[in-house]
């Protein structure tokens, strides 16, 4: 650790173990090869070795510690073994001109953070084994542009890509259960989205902010679409809400300025407080025959609607719902 100078590393072969802040802040350091019998990186192992721009781990290592490679900026190319499993918290967090990584389909788990505020990252696959994608794991990585999820991810989670505002289009995997609260939030370059079947949440915030998304298609099996769901994207124009959906939860679509048409499907009974108000250009407007409840201000300063027939199963019109 703190061996500043250190330029010049040679591994012996039998080399079995790499334990905690081994090589942290050995700044010269620009290239390493992980030895083929070596099962663990530990945590913090090569942290700060800010003059790293190549590493190689070798097929034995099985988990990536935490933080093994946070903060080695000058780091342009990892290969990461084929027989790596986990990927630790923070492990290559702020790797700022890293611009490609492969995850190979031995890793069944990111963990948070794990790619957190690579800046320079372009292009990322994602392996077939993967199953969990943790909180933050690429949040700021704002080139992000290419991005391909393995077929098996079962999870989504929160702020897992929020602010990477150069990725353009998603379709989620169909195996994908939950998308995390924040999980594309600020993804201002995303013009389209393509939830997939399994999906039965879509999270608080989930695409807050996503400018420049023009088409969304949401499963078959969603049932809540959360708060602020889809807050001020404000370049959408129409919307579905599958039947299966039974709860539009508060703001789910707030500030959808460009929003022109709204179908709710049949299974909907409660349309949740603000859920399009400031939605000024919607003027078609489709209500479900089940919905039960229409809360305050739930439609708020739409200007442009000009007819509404409210459904003979609705008990109570909130305040101000549909004010201005």
């Amino acid at each position: 650790e703190d061996c500043k100078l250190l330029e010049d590393l040679k591994f012996g072969s039998n080399i079995k173990e790499i334990y905690a802040n081994a090589f942290n802040g050995c700044v010269s350091l620009t290239g390493i090869v992980i030895p083929d019998k070596v099962t663990a990186l530990g945590n913090s192992a090569f942290s700060g070795c800010s003059g790293l721009t190549d590493a190689v781990i070798g097929k034995a290592v099985t988990a990536i510690g935490v933080s093994a490679f946070e903060s080695c900026k000058g780091l342009k190319n990892v290969t990461i073994g084929e027989n790596v499993t986990t990927i630790g918290s923070d492990a290559f967090k702020n790797c700022t001109a890293l611009t490609e990584v492969t995850i190979p389909d031995s890793v069944t788990i990111l963990s948070y953070r794990s790619f957190y505020g690579c800046s320079g990252l372009k292009k990322v696959n994602l392996g077939e084994g993967l199953t969990t994608i943790g909180e933050n794991a690429f949040e700021d990585c704002k080139l992000l542009e290419d991005l391909k999820f393995g077929s098996n991810i079962k999870e989504i989670n929160s702020y897992a890509f929020s602010g990477c505002e150069s990725l353009t289009g998603i379709v989620i995997p169909d195996k994908v259960t939950a998308i995390g609260n924040y999980a594309f939030s600020g993804c201002s370059g995303l013009t389209d989205a393509v939830i997939g079947k399994a999906v039965t949440e879509i999270g608080t915030s989930a695409f807050e902010s996503c400018n420049g998304l023009k088409s969304v298609t949401i499963g078959e099996n969603v049932t809540e679409i959360g708060g602020d769901a889809f807050k001020n994207c404000t370049a959408l124009t129409e919307v579905t809400i599958p039947d299966s959906v039974t709860i539009l939860s508060y703001r789910s679509f707030y500030g959808c300025s460009g929003l022109k048409k709204v179908s709710l499907g049949e299974g909907l009974t409660t349309i949740g407080e603000n859920t399009f108000s400031g939605c000024k250009l919607l003027e078609d407007l489709k209500f479900g025959s089940n919905i039960k409840e229409i809360s305050a201000n739930a439609f708020g300063g739409c200007v442009s609607l000009t007819g509404i027939v409210i459904p003979d199963k609705v008990t109570a019109i909130g305040n101000y719902a549909f004010s201005g």
